[in-house]
Formats: C-alpha cells, structure tokens, sequence
C-alpha cells in the first residue's frame, strides 16, 4: 500500500511542478488523459497520500478541477492543526474536503488562520474548532481573491463548528450566490452565520450561542445579516437557543443577545420557517442591551415568521420574543411568542404600538394592537390603518385601544379602505374604548368586529 500511495503522490506532484511551469515534466504519464476525465480523491492525514491539508490543497489544485471534474481531499482519523502552517487553509475551485466522521476529523484553526473557500467548494463529516483573534473573521471563510462577479457555490454538510473567539464567526458567506447549510451543529461565543451577501439556505442545523470571555462586552448573533447588504436567508427548522447543556451566557450584562438579526437593504430577507428558539441572559443584572429572538435592526430589514416558538428571557424582564425596532417589517405568521416590540405586519401578528401623534400614518400595512393617547391633541387626532396604496394582508387584525381619559376626538381613517362600508370610524370617548378591526378584502376593507 505505501508503494501505491507514493506511486500516486508521485504522479500527483508531478503535476504540482508542472503548474509551476518544470519544462522537464512535459511529456505526461499516459494515463493522466484517462485520469484527467474523472474525480479525483486525495487522502491525508495517518496512512493518506499526503501528510497536511496544505499538502493535499497544493496537490488537488494542480489537477485543475472543474465543474464537470471536482476533487475529493478525504481525511483519514485524526487531528488537523492548521496553526502549525505559515497560512491559511486554501481550498481550490471545485474541490470538496471530508471526513469520514465527525468525531474522527478535527480540525483546529486559530485566529487567521482558518479555511479559506474559493467560488465552488464543499465541506462535509468533520469538525471544526477556532479560537483566539484576528483581523479575518470566520471560521469558513472567502478567500480574499474570489470575484465577486463569480456566482459562488458552498455547501456545508454534517459539520460541528465550535467558535470560542469574541466577536469572530462560524461561517462567514460573501459573493456567493448560492450557500447550503445542512445537518450542522454551530456552538459560538460570536456569531454562527454572517451574512454579506448572497443567498443561504440553512436546514436541520442547530445553533448554540455559549458564553463568552468574562466580562466581554460582545454582541451574540446566531444569524447576522450585515447592515445595508443585499442577501436572502431562509432557515427551516432546527434548535436556535442559549443553554441547554452548552455554557449559558453569564457574566456579560452589556453583550446584545440576539439569535436572528435583519439588517439588510430593501432587497434583503430574512425567512425563518418553523425555528425553536430560546434566548436567554443569565447574567444578573441587564442594563438595557438586546435580549430577543429575532430583531429588525434597520428601516428597509424584513424578517418573516412562519410556524415555530420563540421565547427570550433576562433578569429583568426586558425582554421581546421579536422586536421591530427600526420600522422595518416583520411579518408573523402562526409563530407562538409571548412579546414583541414595534410594528408587525401578518394575518394574525400582535404588535404593540403606543401612538400620540395628531395624525399616525404607517410605513407599510399595518397590523397588531394600536394604543391610542390622545391627551397631547385636545384639536383630535387621526390614526390611519395602513399606508396610501400599500396592498393590505387578507386576514389582517388591528385591536385599538383608548387609554386616556381626555375625550378628545380620535378618527379612524382606512386611508383608501373602507370601513364598515365608510371611509373614517369614530373611536369611543371613553378611557378604554376600543374597535376590533378584520381585513376582508379590497371590495369590502376593513370590517368592525367589536367595539
């Protein structure tokens, strides 16, 4: 077998000189006509063709894989320490690295020192453990020479990443246009996914956001969707919580905690489809940072909920299952929460908006449970029900409440729909009065249900 192996390596290196241009190794082997048209599998680690992922990097790149022709870099049991290279693990175009388990491939990054992928690659059946900091953020990373113009491919399937490193990243995706997560497990004291760019589709994968260094201030995202980037995410199902049995998050009252955050631009998404998720801060004392499920952080964000269970938690009971906090837009759809802060936009979502101005004009349709001051506007006030020309949700429910005492006047205007077949409704004068409102269609508007 070591002759065979070497034999291969031989051939295999052979080809590494030729790609650095040895005039010598011209005339190939015959059989590499033969060999050229199929995939190649390289072995590395104890009883491999190659002794270091480096190695078997080098030499899977110099078989000039395609996309008709990936290359296979298989490790064999062991351990894969890449902070004993001078540079990063750099995968090729079209190549995929594997285990053959979980528990049997580790592979140890540190600081920069972490694995680097082209536009096509594949990652699958190891684990992945960094730590300590560096400038280049992520665990799985782009390498910083992918064209952006590229339409990217990566696919990461069955792989536990363990992230203990302030404010650094499991997955770090960026110019591709396509990125599979499936079947993982992601424990981190950072952030499990930062998204830049692109579209991300991740499946059966569980999260884990675990204690950072004591007393570090860093924020904590499962998903971070960076600010004004264009990106599309849909998650479907898995476990997205704090604890249960990973290290809680304790000692570190001015870290955010937030599991889901949109920030992207108009063109941006963030689906989230049947998720169970539990946020929790266990430090004692909160002194009013983020503790929440899922967060529109900026005006043109969306995320949508569709099915699932979100419940956030801190020691003082500042605490929103989902929070809009930048008028974005967060639709809810059958999700089991407790609380949720700012607007909501779905047929049956109860966001909580307290208005006092003299005339309430929603950014978008508008949906939940509207609280109405009207003590500040002895002139009266107006409150409209969705935007001028923005399509409302069939189904749509807004509860209106009355909680001051003033009696002054307060007008419900449909803003182009109809309501109970008029344009405007008189909210009661009494301190609680309320109107309970259904949306029913265009030709119809909105109907009173209780007031």
């Amino acid at each position: 077998m070591d002759s065979d192996h070497n034999a291969r390596r031989n051939f295999i290196m052979g080809g590494v000189a030729l790609g650095a241009g040895a005039i010598g190794l011209m005339s190939a082997i015959p059989a590499s006509a033969a060999v050229s048209s199929n995939p190649y599998y390289i072995t590395v680690g104890n009883d491999g063709e190659f002794a270091s992922l480096h190695e078997a990097a080098a030499a899977a790149r110099a078989l000039n894989p395609t996309n008709s022709n990936w290359v296979i870099i298989v490790m064999m049991p062991g351990s894969y320490d890449l902070a004993l290279e001078s540079t990063e693990l750099a995968l090729p175009d079209f190549t995929e690295l594997t285990g053959t388990s979980r528990q049997g491939c580790i592979i140890l990054g540190n600081g920069n020192k972490n694995i680097r992928v082209n536009a096509h690659n594949r990652i699958s059946n190891c684990t992945i453990r960094y730590t300590g900091i560096g400038n280049r953020s992520g665990a799985i990373r782009p390498q910083d020479s992918v064209n952006p113009a590229i339409k990217g491919f990566l696919q990461i399937d069955g792989v536990d990443i363990d992230v203990f490193s302030s404010s650094k990243c499991a997955v770090w995706v960026q110019f591709l246009d396509r990125c599979y997560i499936h079947n993982c497990l992601i424990q981190t004291s950072g952030i499990g996914v930062e998204v830049v760019g692109g579209y991300v589709f991740i499946s059966g994968t569980h999260c884990r956001l675990v204690n950072n260094a004591p007393g570090s201030s860093s924020p904590h995202y499962g998903i971070k969707q960076t600010q004004g980037t264009k990106s599309r995410i849909w998650i479907d199902g898995g476990t997205w919580a704090t604890g249960y049995g990973s290290p809680e998050i304790d000692g570190e009252s001015n870290s955010d905690i937030v599991m889901f955050y949109a920030g992207g631009n108009s063109s941006a998404r963030v689906e989230l489809n049947n998720i169970w998720c539990i946020v929790r801060n266990n430090s004692g004392t909160n002194t009013g940072k983020k503790v929440t499920c899922a967060e529109v952080f900026t005006s043109t964000a969306w995320i949508r909920t569709r099915g699932g269970y979100y419940q956030a938690e801190d020691p003082n009971s500042r605490n929103f299952d989902l929070m809009n906090s930048a008028n974005g837009r967060l639709e809810i759809q059958g999700s089991r929460y407790k609380s949720l802060l700012g607007n909501s936009y779905s047929s049956n979502g109860a966001g909580v908006r307290i208005i006092t101005d003299a005339i309430y004009t929603p950014q978008f349709n508008d949906d939940g449970i509207k609280v109405i001051d009207a003590s500040e506007n002895p002139s009266g006030m107006i409150v409209k029900l969705s935007a001028q020309g923005v399509s409302q949700v069939m189904g749509a429910e807004q509860v209106i409440v009355r909680v001051d005492n003033t009696g002054n006047n307060v007008t419900i205007d449909g803003n182009g729909q109809l309501i109970n077949g008029a344009l405007t409704r008189r909210l009661g004068s009494q301190q609680y009065s309320k109107m309970v409102l259904r949306y029913v269609g265009h030709s119809i508007g909105w109907l009173v249900i209780n007031e």
